[in-house]
């Protein structure tokens, strides 16, 4: 922190995330005024499972896990919120000037903060919380008549104001105070997904040959419609789902298509003397080749009544087919 001295003629933009250390082996951390707790995590499960004969069985599971006092990053000198639409847009010289601290700062901060020449002050705090439950169904044929089976399905529902600690998966405009309201982000969480469904499989074929399959189906993530500049003003600017939206849209309001991938396989052991043996196995990964996307250009502008006509173009696919073949000794 030694860069910004007390009274330093500094550059109105500069940006300083603060050390939340104790002591006096940390020179410039805030600790001593400012204190943190660990993350808080709740969770729930219970389930049943129930033969149905000699060889399948049905499951039910719940799970909730409720997270709060997580970590989020906030600037204690941000300027108040701005809602983004049409028309609707504040410079930065127009947010600097609500910044309660100044810009560039000249008296400090609270928590014992005395450098200054700062215009954004980051810092981090117990402020987030996230829920997520989920069902989760399954039926399973333990293996006998020379095949398995196991398939699953989950419904599951997962909500938060906060995806990660960090300034890009946290950020809630406008809000300065420690315990301050974060409804704003409020909504899908970055991993919500409320459907995937899982059918595995193996059969074993005549002369030794061993067959497998899984199928892999799930909902696809969310994402959220960005302005794709900083249009507030506040000097935060990210494509992500905390990033400026306009105000007419919710935090990870659109989604993703479902992602489908089948994968087999096959293998041979050939036996050789003793208990030496050879595997030779081959496996295909998406075998029908379907093209997943993983990433859309969500830039939705100012009017979401009007997007570019680049908002929801393709710019990222998963893995396409793919194949490998493997030879292992065993003795």
């Amino acid at each position: 922190m030694s860069a910004f001295p007390t009274g330093a003629a500094t550059v109105a933009r500069a940006t300083v995330y603060v050390p939340i250390f104790q002591g006096a082996d940390f020179p410039g951390g805030i600790g001593d005024d400012f204190h943190r707790v660990a993350p808080r995590f709740f969770n729930t499960n219970i389930g049943v499972q129930h033969e149905i004969g000699p060889d399948w069985a049905v499951s039910a599971d719940y799970a909730r896990v409720y997270g709060y006092d997580l970590l989020v990053t906030w600037d204690i000198n941000a300027p108040s919120y701005f809602p983004l639409g049409p028309g609707q847009t504040r410079t930065a010289a127009q947010a600097n000037a609500l910044r309660s601290l100044g810009v560039p700062n000249r008296t400090g901060g609270p928590y014992g903060i005395g450098f200054t020449g700062f215009r954004s002050l980051y810092l981090q705090f117990n402020g987030g919380h996230t829920e997520y439950n989920a069902l989760k169904l399954g039926i399973s044929k333990r293996l006998s008549r020379h095949y398995a089976l196991q398939t699953s399905y989950t419904l599951g529902r997962a909500r938060g104001d906060v995806d990660n600690f960090r300034l890009a998966n946290s950020m809630v405009p406008g809000l300065t105070a420690i315990g301050g309201d974060r409804s704003y982000q409020w909504g899908p969480s970055d991993t919500d997904v409320p459907h995937v469904f899982v059918l595995s499989g193996t059969y074993e074929a005549p002369l030794g040959l061993r067959v497998g399959t899984i199928l892999f189906a799930r909902s696809g993530f969310p994402y959220t419609g960005v302005v794709g500049q900083d249009s507030d003003g506040d000097g935060f600017s990210s494509t992500g789902s905390y990033g400026d939206r306009p105000a007419s849209l919710s935090r990870n309001s659109f989604r993703y298509p479902a992602t489908v991938t089948l994968d087999t396989s096959a293998a041979y052991d050939l036996k050789l003397a003793g208990t030496n043996r050879v595997e030779i196995r081959f496996d295909v990964f998406n075998l029908l080749n379907r093209k997943n996307i993983s990433s859309y250009n969500n830039i939705i502008g100012l009017d979401p009544s009007a997007p570019p006509t680049t908002f929801g173009t393709i710019i990222g696919v998963r893995d396409q087919r793919q194949a490998q073949v493997a030879v292992r000794y065993r003795f």
